[in-house]
């Protein structure tokens, strides 16, 4: 549990770390324009792929680990069945539920999905027990976008953020009539005014602290084969390529958040939206713990 909330920090941490750089920036260069670097400007390549097609990018890399985490299962742990019906076992406690205390065990018992994986083993029906792992992953895709969906992308309407910005002002200059900033923009039109809630703080900070926890749990799973099989069926080149890959995928998401925090948005807008991506990750995986 300590290494999951650990997962929180980097976020909140280079929110107020930039914080003075940023004080200092504006100080020195006042009239700096990040549009005219493309790295950082919100049309540049890194923003147009990594936020625009963020939503595809975290599924896709979603699916691939848990679907590698489950081969890892069904080809590496049957080598050795009665270790996983031991670890299992040292798992839980009488009721089936997963303890608070920490032993050798943890890792990978942190989470139902997980400790799904050893029942799949442990038990004779691996068609039931797959298909609640399936609907524990489902559900863990709901709790991250369903509340994604409704504060930047629609929300009975405009999301929540763009009811947000115009409530407290905001406009579209020299078009009274569009009400909501979405709609302002994609017209090719400016907005302004208002209270303009960080949607990259939210979907940097949900992705990318979701995205470390499953590498941390796909790194122990592979940790774990390695120890328990013969060097003949150990996981090397595919799944450290995968957790190179993911690690690589979520310092791209923490620079591009570091950019944000640094160029765009107030602080109190940055806050607001760090706030929330860190609250989604909180439910997700330390509440429901799923």
């Amino acid at each position: 549990m300590k290494a999951v909330l650990l997962l929180l920090l980097p976020f909140p941490s280079v929110l107020f770390l930039t914080s003075p750089i940023r004080l200092f920036k504006d100080l020195l260069y006042p009239d700096f324009d990040p549009q005219q670097w493309p790295i950082i400007s919100s049309t540049g390549f890194l923003n147009k792929f990594l936020a625009g097609h963020c939503f595809e990018i975290f599924l896709c890399t979603f699916i691939v680990m848990n679907v590698f985490k489950c081969w890892l299962v069904c080809n590496k742990l049957p080598l050795l069945p009665l270790t996983a019906a031991i670890v299992t076992n040292a798992a839980c406690d009488n009721d089936g539920e997963i303890p608070d205390d920490n032993n050798s065990g943890e890792n990978l018992r942190s989470n139902k999905s997980d400790l799904n994986l050893f029942k799949q083993i442990e038990h004779s029906d691996p068609p039931t027990s797959s298909s609640r792992f399936i609907s524990l992953q489902l559900a863990k895709l709901a709790g991250i976008y369903i509340p994604l969906v409704l504060l930047i992308v629609w929300f009975l309407g405009p999301s929540v953020y763009d009811r947000i910005y115009h409530s407290t002002g905001g406009h579209c200059v020299n078009h009274p009539e569009i009400k909501y900033y979405r709609s302002c923009v994609s017209k090719g039109y400016r907005y302004t005014g208002g209270f303009k809630c960080s949607g990259h703080g939210l979907i940097t900070s949900t992705f990318a602290t979701c995205l470390a926890k499953e590498t941390l749990s796909l790194n122990n799973w592979i940790s774990y084969v390695n120890n328990i099989n013969p060097l003949t069926f150990r996981v090397y080149r595919s799944g450290h390529l995968l957790v190179v890959f993911t690690t690589s995928l979520y310092l791209c998401w923490l620079t591009m958040y570091t950019v944000t925090c640094l160029f765009y948005h107030t602080f109190p807008e940055r806050v607001v939206g760090t706030a929330c991506g860190c609250l989604i990750f909180f439910f997700v995986y330390i509440k429901c713990r799923l």
